[in-house]
């Protein structure tokens, strides 16, 4: 990726934005390296993925309290949005967002956060036996799923969604699964207002303008197609950003950086997905290993899934998630015959991965 970003803004002579952007980036390869590097163990894993969540749980209980009136810290205040007239009451119809501070001063990078954090509790509630430490977590998933709730985001819905599927599949299979998300989902649907209420048909939903920027974003991808037209030049051509980190970073980086940021979740998700073929007859040390598997593979598909929704491309919190999946896939890598090496048929098949990708939100922009 850095070297992409930096091919993406020398390819069209912007030497200055070559050197700032490449060095914001360095900033965050640094600490994915660090990361990837320092998280080696699987007690060392479990313990970073726990003070993420508490971190994450920590920050909602205080923006939860800050939206309901019991503290004021500005910094924490809920987004205030208008969603056009309300014709029975003559008036704007506002809704209020639940958001943090920080780099999660939004409700949208924030949902995507605490679905994540959710998915990393679910496994104290599920894989634990001591019952304390079962009801201390169900109060912390408790906490973050209010504060999901009220962010409100549809992005963070969808992700919310793919990531709890994944942790189904993943530990029940196919069979188990099917009946529960075919009782649970339409419930789900009926009862979530707002977020749950997806129509991209619509032209006057946020949704279908969302479509809008990335056929946008697309036709500048066509100007540009190797390097890209440049990182961060996407806003300066269509005012706006893509919403979409993958259509961000095919139309800026062009389809070197594009395949390179599909590809670094493909092969996260892929070798860790492969460990599950290795649980017969594995020692008691790499079934504990396992163990966390669902839930690790519950919180990559949150967040990949809910890039869809938001241009995160460039942002710490986008590797911490794919540095803590990385992290994990070289644990169960050590323990099990499940690595990817470098090789010319994987360097073939992250190709092929990206060229789908495109591919496919092409014709996705195309039939919406």
């Amino acid at each position: 990726m850095l070297p992409a970003i930096l091919l993406a803004d020398l390819s069209h002579g912007n030497v200055f934005a070559a050197r700032t952007n490449g060095l914001d980036f360095l900033k965050i390869l640094v600490y994915y390296l660090l990361l990837v590097g320092l998280v080696d163990s699987p007690e060392r894993l479990r313990k970073f993925l726990v003070a993420v969540a508490l971190l994450v749980t920590l920050l909602a209980g205080l923006a939860l309290l800050e939206y309901r009136k019991v503290i004021n810290i500005p910094a924490l205040a809920p987004m205030v949005e208008g969603v056009g007239e309300d014709a029975e009451i003559d008036e704007t119809a506002v809704i209020v967002r639940l958001m943090a501070t920080g780099i999660f001063h939004d409700p949208n990078d924030f949902s995507l956060v605490v679905g994540a954090s959710i998915m990393i509790g679910l496994y104290w509630i599920f894989e634990q036996r001591n019952w304390l430490v079962r009801i201390l977590w169900l109060g912390a998933i408790a906490t973050l799923t209010y504060a999901f709730v009220l962010t409100q985001s549809r992005g963070g819905f969808v992700g919310l969604s793919a990531g709890t599927t994944a942790i189904l599949l993943s530990r029940f299979g196919w069979r188990r699964s099917l009946p529960i998300l075919a009782i649970v989902l339409p419930c789900v649907l009926v009862a979530g207002g707002r977020q749950t209420s997806i129509d991209l048909t619509d032209t006057g939903d946020t949704g279908h303008g969302r479509i809008q920027l990335w056929r946008d974003s697309l036709v500048l991808f066509r100007t540009a197609p190797v390097f890209g037209i440049g990182a961060g030049q996407l806003a300066e051509e269509n005012e706006l950003v893509a919403h979409n980190s993958y259509v961000q970073a095919f139309a800026e980086l062009g389809l070197v950086g594009g395949t390179l940021f599909v590809g670094a979740w493909y092969l996260c998700l892929t070798v860790i997905r492969k460990g599950g073929d290795a649980i017969a007859g594995a020692s008691f040390d790499t079934l504990q290993v396992l163990r966390w598997r669902p839930y690790v593979l519950g919180m990559l598909m949150t967040y990949a899934c809910g890039l869809f929704s938001l241009t995160r491309c460039y942002a710490v919190s986008t590797y911490v998630i794919l540095g803590s999946g990385a992290a994990y896939a070289h644990i169960i890598s050590s323990h099990l015959q499940v690595s990817s090496s470098f090789s010319g048929r994987l360097c073939l098949r992250v190709l092929a991965v990206g060229g789908l990708s495109i591919l496919g939100l092409y014709v996705f922009v195309h039939i919406f």
